[in-house]
């Protein structure tokens, strides 16, 4: 058995409880293009945000982990792949600032499943994209950039598409869409009001191509509340230290 479902037992005092188990099945939510499934975008959501890498971000409005394709390399993050991560209070302020940066910490991997093969499989994005695109795949405009060597700039229509070997996934368009970080927030906020504390969901979302905004088809495969913990409370540091008791400086968040 697992040593942490042994450990979490524990800590919730279920370690000699005779819990019976079961299986849910869910609907794997997506579109098919050409031979692969997949939804447009996944993710996970929190309704109070931990990772606030700018004074800016407000806590209570929440934070995504979003990729292309199924949420499995969201929920699981990988060492080798990044996921956008977006600040709801702050939705176009990215921990990256230079066009080498976003490059470098974009999607480069997509879970997807083969049908042709019946099977889930780990493929490169510049193998998929291509591919997807070819077969009216018109949501990836909502979801690359162009890249173009010292800056980054979004895609105005179809036609950049073309330029396979340029595209990056950053997810920009869904960022500075009001109505999409408003589903986000409101949706978050809501739910945290129903369990009366923080929570974290599982998501996929599918573009609606349209004019003169997509809509978007949202759902909900997990929620639940994040573990309860006593709120943060103000301590006094003293102000005189010897220099052998300190352990680390830190003059921005950490």
């Amino acid at each position: 058995m697992n040593p942490d479902a042994i450990l979490y037992r524990q800590k919730h005092r279920l370690i000699d409880y005779d819990e019976r188990m079961a299986i849910l099945l869910q609907t794997v939510q997506g579109e098919q293009y050409g031979r692969y499934f997949f939804p447009t975008v996944a993710g996970v959501g929190f309704s109070e945000n931990s990772l606030r890498w700018n004074n800016k971000i407000r806590k209570e409005d929440g934070f995504l982990r979003m990729v292309w394709g199924l949420g499995t390399r969201a929920v699981d993050t990988v060492s080798n792949d990044y996921t956008r991560v977006v600040a709801l209070s702050h939705p176009q302020l990215r921990p990256e600032t230079t066009a080498r940066a976003i490059r470098q910490y974009s999607q480069r991997f997509v879970d997807i499943i083969d049908m042709e093969e019946n099977s889930m499989k780990t493929l490169p994005i510049r193998q998929v994209l291509p591919e997807v695109i070819r077969n009216d795949y018109r949501s990836a405009r909502y979801i690359v950039s162009l890249d173009q060597g010292d800056y980054v700039r979004n895609i105005v229509s179809t036609s950049g598409l073309e330029e396979t070997n340029n595209l990056l996934l950053t997810f920009d368009y869904l960022t500075k869409d009001r109505s999409f970080v408003k589903l986000m927030r409101t949706t978050l906020q809501r739910l945290e009001q129903g369990y009366q504390l923080p929570v974290d969901i599982e998501f996929t979302i599918e573009i609606i191509p349209n004019y003169p905004q997509p809509a978007y088809r949202f759902h909900i495969l997990q929620c639940r509340p994040l573990s309860q913990r006593e709120q943060d409370v103000g301590v006094q540091i003293p102000v005189d230290l010897d220099e052998e008791d300190i352990l680390f400086r830190s003059y921005e968040l950490v």
